[in-house]
């Protein structure tokens, strides 16, 4: 154990802080963070957003196309939109 002669208190035992003020040197000594190694994940979810939006925009032109499909050749043809009236009979 020492004591800081600059701020009057034991460093080892950091809980004997309290309302003191503190030098630079001994809080340095007392913030240290140990860095764990953490996996990331941060990564996955832009990939799921990428993803879902490929299938909704996937999605969205097969049922357009499905719709398309699904009207009659003859609108296709001038048939059914065509009036008599366009045609000049």
């Amino acid at each position: 154990y020492f004591e800081c002669i600059y701020c009057c208190f034991d460093v080892m035992h950091p809980q004997n802080i309290g309302d003191r003020v503190i030098c630079a040197t001994c809080l340095r000594k007392l913030a240290v963070v140990t860095e764990t190694k953490r996996v990331s994940f941060a990564w996955v979810p832009p990939l799921v957003q990428f993803s879902l939006g490929v299938t909704v925009v996937w999605l969205f032109f097969y049922f357009f196309g499905a719709t398309l499909l699904s009207i009659p050749s003859q609108y296709h043809e001038g048939e059914v939109w065509v009036d008599k009236w366009w045609k000049g009979e």
